[in-house]
């Protein structure tokens, strides 16, 4: 293998792993804002019941619902891309190694 070879694989390599921290650290910064979201429906769905005035009980589930999937989406995301920043930095290794 060639040494040109090697500096544009550590290259690619590099930039995917960049790529990935920076998606990664939005991702979180989502999470944060769809844990808040998710706890002040949950309150708001508390008030309604307990006023009984109008019943949006089977709205506000909904959204909890589909919010709560999109956190597990997200925090699924945030795991594939920490092993692959992993098996990048593996690859890295041998690569250097050689």
């Amino acid at each position: 293998m060639s040494t040109i070879d090697k500096e544009n694989k550590f290259k690619t390599f590099t930039k995917k792993i960049k790529a990935n921290k920076k998606l990664i650290e939005i991702l979180r910064k989502g999470i944060i804002s769809l844990v808040i979201i998710f706890i002040t429906i949950a309150f708001i769905t508390l008030y309604f019941n307990s006023t009984n005035t109008i019943n949006y009980s089977g709205v506000f589930y909904t959204i909890l619902v589909l919010n709560f999937v999109s956190l597990i989406y997200i925090k699924h995301m945030i795991t594939v891309k920490e092993r692959e920043n992993i098996n990048l930095d593996y690859k890295i290794y041998n690569l250097l190694k050689l």
